[in-house]
């Protein structure tokens, strides 16, 4: 059925628009057509339930009767228009120029904008009423003491719209479609249709005549349509007759000319211009469930190095999912820029590599100003967030690409990172279940599953003081002497600054080092010799990390020693102040011999010596 358009009749008074307005256009490149209307004596009210009602189903607000029509022509032609009070428009005339670098004027947000040269205004004798095709000025818009209206339908440049709603940062309805481009010889019909509403719904006399701005009317674009050529590219056997009745059902007027179709688009499809656009209209309309399906003769070229990255990368990441969620954290996604003070709130030292970032010409907002070089930001907003909904139980996780310039200007490097981050609790709860705050520990937990879990055995954890890390209880990854990772727990400065009131701790990881060190599949045999277990406690100083004594315990006990875990810290009764106590247990093995009680004891009364001497250790009793 063809769409039923609607019907347009109205009433024009005697007095002609032309003599009481005018339209100069100063720049027809980004304004080719300017057209106006004028509604006299109208009575600005309340719009009637059936339109409130359907500017509301699709997400508008009512404003006023007249304002609504607007609104309303806009969701039922496509096209923007807007309504401006006549008699507040300075020697009542419309200018359609280029604003002034530095100029200013207020839009109807009630902002103060600041416009160059680039961009295109509505203004009348005085200044800028308008900011052509985005938004209305304050002062000239339509209000409960407007009775005199002009109402403005025009086509803009979409380029030069879309690069002034980017610039203010403005995106509204009628920059949308502007952007996107709309019907010039359309405007008409959406200009005649909301002069015909408005004197529906707030009464007035119509002004005769248009006042019409079109310097140089667009000429008619005419494509030559073969059908061979359609149906050898969409395998279909349509004759000539066929897709002439489809075009046409399209709004389409199309004529044969010998064995082809001489097609003429229509303005409102600035999307069709070439014979391959017309050909996917056909398919559109013909039906891709109608279109021969037929495989395609091709062969499979081996995988590319490139290929084969991306695959194992999607495969590593994967794993890293696995282990993420296996130890209770949920995946979250976050975008790629973040506030420009969010490397402040971290406390960050001037010269941490993180501060090197870089900032967007023309952001969405101020909290997409910078665009990321660590995921920790935006983690702990994260925890903001939840937290101001009552969310106390975090335990979150994201993998996500960074981005690090470099010195010669060039396009950043982009590494992925992992960060995890647990606040809150551990445990159900459930009146006789007990629960725990988190610690370090947990977090150190988390760390070793996924080094583990991806393969990696041969890491040293190293304090560090560096922020938004608490001194003393964090701790850097270093493998094969490079630092791949920190965690720790949150310096209780950097929680004031986003509001937050219980610990956090957080580690955060570079994927590609991981990736690049990890080992999968992995086998060895089952042990066929017992092994032998021993205890072990050793008091030495405060400030001597549990990674060195480890160390040292693996390389003065070599191969025998298979498995090493601390499993307690003590200080206090019976150690002095400055002392810790430290608790390891030792799992030995041979593959070659089973080990007796007397050559264990020999190997562990060396490792005790080694510590004793390295760092004045000694054996707790």
């Amino acid at each position: 059925n063809p769409l039923k358009r609607p019907k347009i009749e109205f009433e024009e008074s005697s007095t002609k628009a032309s003599s009481l307005t005018s339209v100069t256009i100063n720049d027809p490149d980004l304004c080719p057509r300017y057209s106006a209307r004028l509604v006299l004596g109208a009575k600005i009210g309340a719009s009637p339930y059936w339109m409130r009602k359907r500017l509301e189903s699709v997400g508008l607000r009512s404003i006023s009767n007249v304002v609504d029509v607007t609104n309303y022509v806009l969701i039922e032609l496509g096209h923007p228009l807007h309504a401006f009070d006549f008699d507040n428009l300075n020697e009542k005339r419309i200018i359609v120029r280029r604003a002034k670098d530095g100029e200013k004027m207020s839009t109807l947000d009630e902002q103060e904008r600041t416009l160059n040269s680039d961009m295109l205004v509505i203004a009348d004798a005085k200044g800028a009423v308008a900011v052509a095709g985005v938004m209305g000025g304050w002062g000239s818009d339509v209000t409960e003491k407007t009775t005199n209206i002009l109402i403005e339908s025009a086509y803009f440049n979409p380029v030069s719209i879309s690069k002034t709603a980017k610039a203010l940062g403005m995106h509204t309805e009628a920059s949308h479609r502007f952007e996107r481009g709309t019907d010039i010889e359309g405007l008409i019909t959406a200009l005649n249709r909301t002069a015909q509403l408005i004197q529906q719904l707030a009464g007035g006399e119509i002004c005769s005549g248009i006042v019409d701005t079109y310097p140089e009317p667009r000429e008619k674009i005419t494509v030559k349509l073969r059908p061979e050529r359609a149906n050898a590219v969409l395998g279909t056997d349509l004759n000539i007759d066929e897709m002439q009745k489809i075009l046409k059902s399209l709004e389409f007027p199309a004529e044969k000319d010998q064995n082809n179709l001489s097609v003429m688009i229509p303005t409102f499809r600035p999307d069709v211009s070439r014979e391959i656009d017309l050909i996917e209209e056909i398919a559109r309309h013909y039906g891709y469930n109608n279109i021969p399906v037929t495989m395609p003769a091709s062969e499979v070229p081996p995988e590319s190095d490139a290929e084969n990255l991306t695959r194992r990368k999607y495969i590593f990441r994967s794993k890293i999912r696995n282990i993420m969620t296996a130890c209770g954290l949920m995946e979250v996604l976050n975008y790629s820029f973040h506030g420009s003070n969010a490397l402040d709130m971290l406390n960050l030292s001037e010269d941490s590599k993180y501060r090197n970032a870089l900032r967007l010409r023309n952001p969405l907002s101020e909290m997409q100003s910078t665009i990321r070089t660590t995921l920790m930001p935006l983690l702990m907003e994260n925890v903001k967030y939840n937290m101001n909904r009552r969310i106390n139980d975090i335990r979150i996780f994201e993998i996500g690409r960074v981005f690090h310039p470099k010195a010669d200007g060039k396009q950043p490097d982009e590494p992925e990172f992992v960060s995890g981050l647990i606040s809150g609790s551990i445990g159900s709860q459930e009146w006789n279940q007990p629960t725990r705050q988190v610690d370090f520990f947990d977090i150190k937990g988390i760390v070793e599953a996924m080094l583990e879990g991806v393969g990696i055995t041969d890491y040293k954890l190293k304090a560090t003081s560096e922020s938004p890390f608490q001194q003393g209880r964090s701790a850097e990854i270093i493998l094969n002497d490079k630092i791949i990772g920190i965690f720790g727990e949150i310096r209780r400065e950097v929680l004031n600054n986003y509001e937050i009131d219980q610990p956090v701790y957080m580690f955060e990881m570079n994927f590609d080092d991981l990736m690049a060190n990890s080992t999968f599949n992995t086998f060895e045999p089952l042990p066929t010799l017992p092994s032998v277990y021993r205890d072990m406690a050793v008091v030495l100083d405060y400030d001597i990390p549990s990674s060195q004594v480890e160390e040292l315990i693996k390389l003065t006990g070599g191969d025998l020693v298979r498995k090493l875990s601390l499993f307690d810290v003590y200080k206090g009764k019976q150690i002095p102040d400055n002392k810790k106590s430290l608790a390891y247990s030792i799992e030995y093995y041979s593959p070659e011999q089973t080990l007796t009680d007397e050559y264990v004891d020999g190997v562990q009364q060396k490792i005790i010596s080694a510590l004793s001497e390295k760092f004045g250790a000694e054996l707790r009793k």
